[in-house]
């Protein structure tokens, strides 16, 4: 599993990186280990009155597909950990999936032997 992480229109601190990987570690038993998980931590503007609003976004590319996740937030920690828990929903609904879609061709693959044998 690889990690790219981007500031924009912020520092990324080491620890706010630390922070995020230790985060990201939760995941790590859905994703193989050629996943690469890009996330991107900032501030959407200056503008508003009621204080920063901070936007992060993690980007997984497993297998040729793209997993994406997105939270905003008044606290970074706080849109970290929101799209976390939104990021380790989609991917746990993903792997529950693909386990059915793979018990369900089990199971028709045993019809069809119990049908060529009964006869």
């Amino acid at each position: 599993m690889k990690t790219i992480i981007k500031g924009i229109h912020m520092e990324v601190t080491p620890a706010i990186q630390e922070y995020l990987e230790k985060r990201l570690l939760g995941v790590e038993k859905f994703l193989s280990d050629t996943a690469l998980i890009e996330a991107e931590l900032g501030r959407t503007s200056s503008h508003h009155r009621s204080g920063d609003i901070f936007k992060v976004v993690i980007n997984v590319k497993i297998d040729g597909d793209l997993v994406r996740a997105v939270s905003e937030r008044d606290d970074l920690y706080t849109a970290i950990d929101d799209a976390r828990e939104e990021l380790k929903d989609i991917l746990s609904s993903r792997k529950d999936k693909k386990q059915t879609l793979w018990r369900k061709g089990h199971q028709k693959v045993k019809d069809i032997m119990k049908g060529v044998s009964g006869k």
